[in-house]
């Protein structure tokens, strides 16, 4: 869904396992979204969040702006 919709000087690094690959019998995985303005990736979060409310019923998103820690 990402790179079909990747904006104009946005980079997406990943999937990668999370240093905890599974909690409560769910699988994590990480997804990076890097770009030297805001405007870019919060139209990439929008598109997102509409897709996964249409398509990904059974997939739990968190969307951390500037994450400190990526456990």
């Amino acid at each position: 869904i990402l790179r079909t919709h990747l904006q104009d000087g946005c980079e997406i690094l990943g999937p990668a396992d999370c240093p905890l690959k599974m909690v409560s019998g769910n699988y994590r995985k990480h997804i990076l979204l890097k770009a030297k303005r805001i405007e870019p990736l919060q139209k990439m979060a929008k598109i997102l969040t509409q897709d996964y409310e249409n398509k990904l019923r059974d997939v739990h998103i968190e969307i951390d702006v500037d994450p400190q820690n990526l456990l």
